[in-house]
């Protein structure tokens, strides 16, 4: 679970619909998200590469917590040796929002008794607030 959450805190972040939630939203499965021959995936693109290599470095910098500004000098280095420019979001505020975001769904995922569910909602703004009902247009006025 921890892996999945994370691409949530991560994605909602970035705020693509491009990665692991958003493709589920699009109607993909967790079979074609598995499809090791890459069939099922085609065109996902580049998009869904730099979420996975972003949930990659975040797992580390949760689990050891590595310190904000290391993890941003260690990101810059890394696609410094790719030959390409670091991602103008990957920056401390950014791993303190997804550091919070795990928080929060780390909790909720621990306080849900045995035998329940956790519904984790994703829509196509990826809300912050993953478990909060989203107020429809007709009552924002």
């Amino acid at each position: 679970m921890f892996h999945d959450l994370l691409h949530y805190a991560v994605e909602s972040t970035i705020g693509t619909q491009g990665g692991f939630w958003g493709s589920l939203a699009r109607g993909k499965t967790l079979a074609n998200l598995n499809d090791r021959t890459g069939a099922a995936m085609e065109g996902a693109g580049e998009m869904l590469g730099l979420v996975e290599g972003t949930v990659g470095m975040m797992s580390g910098v949760i689990k050891n917590g590595v310190p904000p500004a290391d993890a941003v000098a260690a990101h810059r280095r890394y696609q410094e040796q790719l030959g390409q420019a670091p991602m103008p979001w990957f920056t401390e505020g950014f791993i303190a929002e997804v550091r919070e975001k795990m928080r929060r769904l780390q909790g909720r995922w621990r306080a849900t008794p045995y035998g329940r569910c956790v519904e984790i909602l994703w829509d196509e703004a990826a809300a912050d607030e993953p478990f909060a009902p989203r107020p429809t247009a007709a009552a924002n006025g």
